[in-house]
């Protein structure tokens, strides 16, 4: 059964660039299909099952459908359970070119929670934020609803299953971002544990609302919007439940549980409550210094080379062999500077707040925390804390880790100033992965999925990696809702990243733009002074016709 709902006309003058954009977009031919896709879903560094996703094209050429389901490694109830939580999927409309309305007969304005609180003037729905609905529609409502849309019907056993078909008029397109969410209602918070981002689009072919699927990738990125959305409208608030946040250090010590800690002195601190160390001997609060080289303590074989020393770089890398000043990262699989190591490359500025300790009193074990850094040009309001874990051929290495380790806690910014940054995002954005130092392609590079693209924030919050080198140079294991399973390829950087973002800025003259200093020697300690990027955006308007759409934006079985 498919339910549509004439809206009325309405004309789309100066919406905006990204939706002229959209409109040139080539459809698929009938008869194409998109590729299905899959991704692993995390628990505190546990796979528990795969969210799947396809187009289904109904055996009708003109009415696609897009379905898909979580497949849990155990029962979903016996995994709600456990977890105390109850799963559901999270919608959200990013671009629409003739938006619905809501139950008070408001016209929506994109981005819009897919359904909205109480549904559409058409299209009945619940009052939580989640796209399956938690009870029935009361008896005296006269829209629109089929009890197929509750959750409890679309779990069978070890599935939650997951089915939209929207319609759209001849041309009318509509972008999606579809998640699959953790939530406890007592409490009203949830996480998110990867999503997918999609697009539907009107055809001139068949009846009224024949629409057909013609984006469907396998990433989506949860926007700090979302969140704010979620909270402002339905009250619901995210914190990382499910998600192995914090620090390797956190994990050390705390035998006071971090209730006296910080004033016990160096030794102990790191003993019993998992400090993240001290600054490094000449530390100061910079913009742009490295500083050692120190003594590692151990040999570490890297492409080939063994090194028993390191420099540390204020901008989220350490090197072998020279220091490392560059601010804007380069690509990590052709940068020509120096054999370095990058949790987060890019223009860390602690002059504002923030710091960057060391601990080596683990035998064999080297540990760097950027811990709260702010970006350049000294802005405070967005930081980023993050560390890395290095480990010598001694070590004995417990199962499931490896011998570099990079954890995550809140990441908040991808961007300085001037690389072309605008409030911490755009331009150039954090490269992460291993370098070898060399202009030609070494197999075992690595560049992490997101690494200098919109979204690597995202991508790293609240999650932790280990990688083998120089054994494997491939990832061991990972954590926080998606992480780099169900592989992370050697030369990933290389594959097409699944992702409408702003692609392909990794500028090479991005720093004589700037102003700073071209070269990629070393600076000295001291706070590096640095130029404003000035920053202008070419905004379109544009006049579209008068448009008219028919829509299900609610789940609905054929």
């Amino acid at each position: 059964m498919k339910a549509y709902q004439q809206i009325l006309s309405i004309s789309l003058n100066g919406i905006g660039i990204a939706v002229v954009i959209n409109n040139f977009w080539t459809i698929p031919a009938l008869g194409a299909t998109l590729g299905p896709i899959q991704f692993p879903v995390i628990i505190n560094n546990t796979q528990v099952g795969q969210v799947k996703v396809r187009v289904d094209d109904q055996d009708d050429p003109y009415f696609d459908a897009l379905v898909g389901e979580f497949e849990a490694t155990s029962q979903i109830r016996d995994l709600e359970n456990q977890y105390k939580v109850r799963f559901n999927l999270f919608q959200i409309i990013t671009q629409d070119s003739d938006p619905k309305k809501d139950s008070n007969g408001n016209l929506l304005t994109p981005p819009y929670i897919d359904p909205v609180r109480n549904g559409y003037d058409d299209l009945w729905a619940d009052d939580r934020p989640w796209y399956l609905d938690e009870f029935s529609q009361p008896p005296n409502d006269p829209r629109e609803w089929d009890e197929r849309g509750l959750l409890d019907n679309s779990v069978f056993g070890s599935r939650l299953t997951f089915r939209d078909s929207p319609g759209n008029y001849i041309g009318d397109q509509t972008d999606f971002a579809t998640f699959l969410i953790a939530s406890d209602s007592q409490n009203k918070i949830y996480d998110f544990l990867g999503g997918f981002e999609w697009s539907s689009r009107g055809v001139p072919q068949g009846e009224e609302g024949a629409s057909k699927i013609v984006r469907l990738e396998n990433y989506a990125i949860f926007e700090e919007s979302y969140k704010q959305q979620i909270r402002d409208e339905f009250g619901y608030r995210w914190q990382p439940i499910l998600h192995s946040s914090g620090y390797y250090t956190d994990r050390l010590g705390g035998a006071f549980g971090g209730q006296f800690c910080g004033g016990l002195g160096g030794v102990f601190d790191n003993a019993l409550c998992g400090s993240i160390g001290t600054s490094p001997p000449g530390y100061i609060p910079n913009d742009d210094g490295s500083f050692g080289s120190y003594p590692l303590g151990f040999s570490f074989s890297y492409f080939g080379n063994s090194y028993d020393s390191f420099y540390i770089n204020n901008n989220g890398n350490i090197s072998f062999g020279r220091p490392v000043s560059a601010y804007t990262p380069n690509p990590l699989l052709t940068e020509n500077i120096a054999p370095l190591i990058a949790p987060y490359w890019g223009d860390v500025d602690t002059r504002g707040t923030g710091t960057v300790a060391v601990r080596t009193d683990i035998p064999n074990q080297l540990i760097v925390t950027w811990d709260k850094v702010g970006y350049y040009s000294q802005h405070t309001d967005k930081l980023a804390s993050f560390q890395l874990v290095l480990r010598g051929s001694d070590y004995p290495v417990p199962p499931n880790e490896g011998n570099v380790g990079f954890f995550y806690k809140d990441v908040q910014w991808e961007t300085g100033d001037a690389s072309s940054g605008f409030g911490g995002f755009g331009g150039t954005e954090a490269a992460v992965g291993f370098s070898d130092g060399l202009s030609t392609v070494n197999p075992g590079e690595i560049s992490l999925p997101f690494s200098q693209q919109t979204g690597i924030s995202e991508y790293v919050r609240n999650k932790h990696f280990w990688f083998n080198y120089p054994e494997t140079a491939t990832c061991s294991g990972a954590s926080g809702g998606g992480g780099c399973a169900p592989a992370l390829a050697r030369n990933i950087a290389s594959q097409p990243m699944l992702v409408s973002s702003i692609a392909g800025t990794n500028a090479p003259n991005a720093k004589n733009l700037s102003g700073k200093d071209s070269e990629d020697d070393a600076l000295a300690a001291e706070a590096v002074p640095e130029p404003t990027t000035v920053l202008g955006a070419l905004l379109a308007a544009c006049g579209l016709g008068t448009l008219k759409k028919l829509k299900n934006r609610k789940f609905i079985q054929p």
